[in-house]
């Protein structure tokens, strides 16, 4: 008779922008009744994993279950812990010196948390991410192995029966040990009846051949009730000689090894996410054809990194963190270290991927990285400059204002600003998202791309049957994404000028204007040919809030407010306060040179979140359109200033 050795493993996760109840509830759902189990059963081992953000919330809120887990660690041996970067970093698009800094991070926080005597010996993945670059990371930080799904494992040529095994991966001789996470038993592990499933384990003992049986299952997933199924079961396991096991000590024992070279690839929750349009249809219906057999394990299911083809909001965050970075290490070590922390909370893999989860939908998680690297940027205290960067690796050189107080990118797609950094809040006020369609063709989204003074045209009779919503679909001409010309950098009265050549003989400039607190943008227009023209030109600034319902606008003559989360029309205001409660600051638009219609609405975009259709808040949409009467061989100009000031001064 064979040993069957059982790796039960536990994994939770706090997202970056966790709400205090939801948090507690969670506690009280999965982590309290955990504790109680293990409490209960001194000889059950378990493997687990607490993100940063957990250990962080658990030591501030409930230190008495970090002392009961360690109790179980230290007496009872019950406990192995697994690491992985502080703030659940993607390894695959970050330094290996911000990947060393956060594995240490959190090496350092279980060890405060559970026992000084403890280095996790085992690493967990995020969404069961791989690349070919992973061995030799983790081994060089001292990990001995980690977990992958059977998917994976299987699709490299190898069958169900080898799941039972213990497998081992290299790259450039540096060794990795990989635990399958057997899906057909962690899926029904608390889900079904408990006999049955003791019966199908007992089965593998009456073989000649020693097995490892791996089932992991999200903590936050399980209740008290899944936790009573655990308690019977393992009395049960008890009767079945089947025996509990920890992985470290499994690969001390384990001398017989399979080796397999794995491509890289995304877990099961993100692999859907990686298709697009007919891809993402095939995927569907082939996964649901062969679900119960093999054939699943062929799919292709993509690489982490392309996220940042299908979503620009997650390649925007990701060429801002590799910006940041490589400007860090022109820095001395003092300056270096100094912002280390910061950039590791920055560097989270959440808002830059799509699984069960909101991911890159959720805008605070977005914003939350974005704070932590805006604040580089005034710990940097960089003198105020204009850089020209090719920052997304596009072929155009995009363009950098560092300013006193606001930091601004501009691309020469639309000639538009993709992020507006306030220094004093750390806040990026174009946070902004273009709201995909998931299900439909490669890189679409439903609407344009969002960014700030975004320009396009409507036809002068068709702005008569626009009411309160003005939509994208009314634009004749779309100019988001033509690429205008840089003419001139004026870098000491810090001045851009941008140039495009329009269809019906007019040639358009575009100046911004850039002080301390202002960005005003010039619109001049010349006609060159010898036709009266009457169009209405508009510009669309997408604006972040971090909650919108805590914001309104307050036009100057009348000074009513609106909230912003509801759609407006405002018929030739002089200038427009934007009420930010949540910042106290205030964003004011000031329109100069003829009059203007100003449209707002906020911005929504649906997504699934575990199974739930949900509309998630984005930001605010702010048009203004101005009517163009060019004559023949004439010009004219007009244009809007934003400003933004913290309203209320704090210590």
């Amino acid at each position: 008779m064979s040993n069957v050795r059982l790796i039960v493993g536990l994994h939770f996760s706090l997202p970056p922008c966790f709400k205090e109840s939801e948090a507690e509830e969670l506690y009280r759902q999965s982590v309290f009744p955990l504790i109680e189990l293990l409490l209960r059963f001194p000889k059950f081992k378990v493997t687990l994993y607490f993100s940063g953000n957990l250990m962080a919330w658990l030591k501030k809120r409930h230190p008495e279950s970090l002392l009961q887990l360690r109790t179980c660690c230290s007496k009872h041996k019950q406990i192995e812990f697994l690491s992985n970067g502080y703030y659940e970093p993607p390894l695959q698009l970050i330094s290996r010196r911000s990947c060393a800094y956060q594995i240490e991070k959190h090496f350092t926080a279980v060890r405060d948390s559970v026992g000084k005597g403890i280095r996790p010996k085992g690493f967990w993945l995020n969404d069961g991410n791989w690349e070919t670059s992973f061995p030799s990371i983790l081994s060089a930080m001292g990990f001995l192995y980690t977990f992958i799904d059977d998917s994976v494992i299987r699709a490299c040529g190898f069958s169900p029966k080898d799941m039972f095994d213990v497998f081992v991966t290299e790259e450039q001789g540096h060794s990795l040990h990989l635990f399958p996470i057997i899906e057909s038993l962690s899926s029904p592990f608390c889900k079904v009846p408990v006999d049955g499933y003791v019966e199908n384990l007992s089965r593998l003992s009456s073989t000649c051949h020693d097995d490892t049986v791996t089932v992991f299952k999200n903590g936050f997933s399980l209740n008290a009730a899944d936790y009573e199924w655990m308690a019977r079961f393992i009395g049960l396991c008890g009767d079945a000689s089947l025996f509990f096991a920890h992985p470290g000590n499994v690969v001390k024992k384990v001398k017989d090894l399979k080796l397999v070279y794995i491509p890289d690839s995304v877990g099961d929750e993100c692999a859907g996410r990686m298709f697009f349009d007919g891809q993402r249809r095939n995927y569907d219906l082939f996964s649901r054809q062969f679900d119960s057999t093999d054939c699943k394990t062929l799919f292709r299911r993509g690489a982490f990194r392309n996220f940042l083809i299908k979503y620009r909001e997650s390649a925007h965050l990701y060429h801002r963190i590799r910006y940041i970075e490589a400007y860090l290490k022109t820095l001395p070590k003092v300056e270096q270290k100094q912002c280390a922390d910061v950039l590791a909370e920055g560097q989270t893999a959440y808002p830059m991927r799509k699984a069960d989860d909101a991911g890159v939908f959720d805008a605070a998680a977005r914003q939350k990285s974005y704070t932590a690297l805006i604040s580089i940027e005034k710990v940097l205290k960089k003198n105020a400059a204009v850089r020209e960067i090719d920052f997304d690796n596009d072929g155009l050189t995009e363009i950098f204002h560092y300013g006193p107080t606001l930091l601004a990118l501009f691309h020469r797609k639309g000639a538009s600003i993709r992020e507006l950094d306030y220094l004093p809040s750390s806040f990026n006020y174009v946070n902004t998202f273009c709201d995909y369609d998931e299900n439909c063709e490669f890189g679409r989204f439903l609407r344009r791309g969002a960014a700030c003074f975004q320009d396009f045209f409507i036809l002068s009779e068709d702005y008569g049957k626009v009411d309160r919503v003005l939509e994208p679909s009314a634009f004749q001409y779309d100019l988001s994404d033509f690429s205008y010309e840089s003419e001139s950098i004026n870098e000491a009265k810090r001045v851009l000028r941008f140039a495009l050549s329009l269809p019906d003989n007019i040639e358009m400039s575009k100046d911004y204007l850039l002080k301390r607190n202002d960005v005003t943008v010039e619109y001049r227009f010349d006609s060159t040919g010898n036709q009266n023209l009457s169009r209405y030109f508009g510009t669309e600034l997408n604006l972040s809030f971090s909650d919108c319902s805590l914001c309104s606008a307050e036009v100057f003559e009348s000074q009513d407010l609106h909230p912003l989360d509801q759609t407006h029309r405002f018929s030739r205001p002089k200038s427009l306060k934007l009420n930010d409660g949540a910042n106290d600051t205030t964003l004011t638009l000031s329109f100069f040179g003829a009059p203007c219609d100003v449209f707002m609405m906020p911005i929504y975009a649906e997504t699934d979140v575990f199974g739930e259709r949900r509309s998630l808040y984005q930001h605010v949409s702010v048009k203004i359109v101005w009517e163009l009467d060019l004559k023949a061989e004439s010009s004219c100009f007009f244009g809007v200033a934003l400003n933004i000031v913290r309203s209320v001064a704090r210590g």
